[in-house]
């Protein structure tokens, strides 16, 4: 089985614009969805287990996430 080398986290589907043509029906109205960080930093874990050393956060606007900082030094720090 190959590794899992990248992934991509749709962490929030809040964003401070209002694009027509966005793709994930972003906009400020978005919420953050139902995963806590606790969720969010689980998801890190096993990710990292498959083999994951990249992620990339997208959403909407990942930095709206009120927990993105902690998010990104979930696995930094191992």
């Amino acid at each position: 089985m190959a590794e899992l080398s990248f992934v991509w986290l749709e962490i929030t589907g809040k964003c401070q614009l209002k694009c027509e043509h966005c793709y994930a029906d972003s906009g400020p109205s978005g919420t953050d969805g139902v995963m806590t960080l606790a969720d969010w930093s689980r998801v890190i874990d096993q990710a990292a287990g498959l083999g994951t050393r990249m992620v990339q956060f997208i959403g909407g606007e990942p930095t709206l996430y009120p927990g993105v900082a902690r998010l990104d030094r979930t696995r930094a720090q191992s």
